[in-house]
């Protein structure tokens, strides 16, 4: 008879949980109560004025209507959220007021993260087409435009002219996700273009259309960064080999063994000479080796 001898080994992976939070961070914030144009605004055109506690973009000059821009704020990692109270007026039916997220790409261009616009406009010349509605437009895009038209996403509700509604705007940098709400209701989703974290944004607005009478009001604006919550867990591996190699799993994401630095999706097959402890994110694929 044949008796087999076999080495068990005792591996205890302890579990570590830490959570991170931290509060909301404000952007950009002003409730145009005092009648003074802030420095955090600058405009061109006419005429953009501050009064009766709220901020005033008009369109009085034909080809010359107002457009304000705010100062320049940093992309957040995560979720950007808009709020603001607004009130849109068309003089004429060649209206089409909006608001953009824009920045400058590296050789400098102005270009646009994404706009929503609010289309009462009825001309329909080539290469233009009419717009009436919200409408999401990624990127440069405009529902004016039968080239990129098709790239915009419109509400299925009409624009409410004026009276005064509440819209909230959300931009998830991570996804480019974005989506509008107008009076606490979801009305549009779609999908921006993903900027790199930290890059440098701002918000231009203006009452534009054809001729004079088009007016664009805000009140009680809002930009802020998303509250951070970031639970991870944590697993421990011992990793100690004696005649041969031993192999343990280890999850996705940063880890630091001793004389490495953090790496991301990156497979270690013989880390250490000696006994060490492999530290690492969960849910990941990979492995982890040592040899004595």
């Amino acid at each position: 008879m044949q008796i087999r001898l076999f080495r068990v080994f005792l591996v205890i992976v302890p579990l570590m949980v830490v959570v991170i939070t931290a509060k909301a961070e404000i952007l950009l914030s002003d409730n145009f109560n005092d009648g003074i144009l802030s420095s955090n605004w600058s405009f061109t055109g006419d005429a953009v004025r501050e009064e009766d506690g709220v901020l005033k973009i008009l369109t009085n000059q034909t080809d010359n209507g107002g457009v304000v821009s705010s100062t320049p704020f940093k992309l957040p990692e995560g979720v950007l959220t808009l709020t603001r109270k607004v009130k849109l007026h068309y003089g004429n039916e060649f209206a089409m007021p909006w608001i953009s997220l824009s920045y400058r790409d590296e050789s400098n261009a102005l270009n646009n993260l994404f706009s929503i616009y609010y289309g009462r406009m009825s001309y329909n010349g080539a290469p233009h087409q009419s717009v009436y509605g919200t409408f999401f437009a990624p990127g440069n895009s405009s529902p004016h435009s039968r080239e990129s038209g098709g790239m915009t996403v419109k509400s299925p509700f009409p624009v409410l002219w004026d009276e005064w509604v509440s819209e909230k705007i959300t931009y998830d940098r991570s996804t480019g996700k974005v989506r509008y709400f107008r009076n606490e209701t979801l009305e549009i989703e779609g999908t921006a273009p993903i900027l790199p974290a930290e890059t440098p944004v701002w918000l231009m607005i203006s009452a534009w259309g054809w001729y004079t009478g088009h007016s664009h009001y805000m009140d009680d604006l809002e930009v802020s960064a998303a509250a951070m919550t970031k639970k991870t867990t944590f697993l421990s591996f011992p990793l100690s080999c004696s005649d041969k190699d031993c192999i343990t799993p280890y999850s996705q994401g940063a880890y630091t063994p001793m004389s490495i630095t953090s790496i991301l999706d990156h497979q270690m097959d013989t880390p250490y000479k000696t006994d060490g402890v492999v530290t690492a994110f969960t849910d990941e694929t990979g492995k982890g080796s040592a040899k004595s």
